[in-house]
């Protein structure tokens, strides 16, 4: 038989071999097939496909900054709070070493009532 008839001719698969072989001749024709659309240019296809390629590289680049921004608003909220227990505490240390009683008294009312706002 001369190779173009044999080409043509359907053969069954008698073993697991034939079917693998069957199955990689089958995709091997398709992943040639694309990667010659995409050599060629590809058209259209390959248009569209680096478009959503972009799209979605953009939406993970948007989706990690507005991640960002929440994170460095929460650590100015964070900042904000340590600052004021801060201050707090130093108007507790200071309470001690006063020695007028109207300034103690004005300064543990300041404490009491920034502890009662947080």
């Amino acid at each position: 038989m001369s190779k173009e008839r044999k080409k043509f001719r359907m053969t069954l698969p008698k073993s697991e071999e034939d079917y693998q072989s069957i199955e990689e001749e089958i995709h091997g024709g398709e992943e040639e097939h694309e990667e010659e659309q995409i050599q060629l240019g590809g058209g259209e296809d390959t248009t569209v496909l680096l478009l959503n390629t972009i799209a979605h590289t953009l939406s993970h680049m948007e989706l990690d900054a507005n991640n960002l921004n929440v994170a460095v608003r929460e650590l100015g909220e964070k900042i904000d709070s340590l600052r004021e227990t801060i201050k707090t505490l130093i108007k507790a240390l200071l309470y001690t070493s006063m020695e007028t009683p109207e300034a103690r008294k004005k300064l543990l009312k300041d404490v009491l009532e920034e502890l009662l706002r947080e």
